[in-house]
């Protein structure tokens, strides 16, 4: 018979939220932790006791950028261990939930606040036609090309 894994070795949820405006703008920052230090993120976070996927993706798009959300969509979900960084023993594994949103009518207007900066470098509107472009040149700077 096995032990039960501790709370440390179970994964953790997070829910990542695409966020858009009406005018096909996305919003992107460039995490400054772990897992994924240096890599493009959505805003979101830890799924918490009792929440919906919605009312996480709400509250956590209130707290790190400011922006109230609306129309909150299942999109897809990942399941990922990341390896260990250093100093670990085991890589965190996370399963993301993914949704879409729409900003709402009163945020449409306003720009994302880094609420969070010990967390994200910042946050941008991006056109989603741009995006594979502006994920590339972050790439190349974080690789320093």
């Amino acid at each position: 018979m096995s032990s039960q894994p501790s709370e440390a070795d179970r994964p953790k949820i997070g829910v990542g939220v695409i966020i858009h405006d009406r005018r096909g703008n996305i919003i992107m920052g460039q995490r400054t932790t772990s897992p994924g230090k240096g890599t493009l993120q959505l805003p979101g976070g830890h799924l918490e006791h009792s929440e919906t996927f919605a009312s996480c993706a709400v509250r956590e798009t209130r707290e790190e950028t400011g922006l109230e959300v609306a129309d909150v969509r299942f999109l897809t979900a990942t399941n990922t261990v990341f390896p260990p960084e250093e100093g670990e023993q085991r890589g965190k594994h996370y399963v993301t939930v993914f949704v879409t949103a729409v900003v709402s009518e009163g945020s449409e207007r306003k720009a994302p606040v880094n609420m969070e900066p010990n967390k994200c470098d910042g946050w941008e509107w991006v056109a989603w036609r741009d995006m594979w472009d502006w994920a590339g040149e972050h790439i190349a700077e974080r690789e320093g090309e």
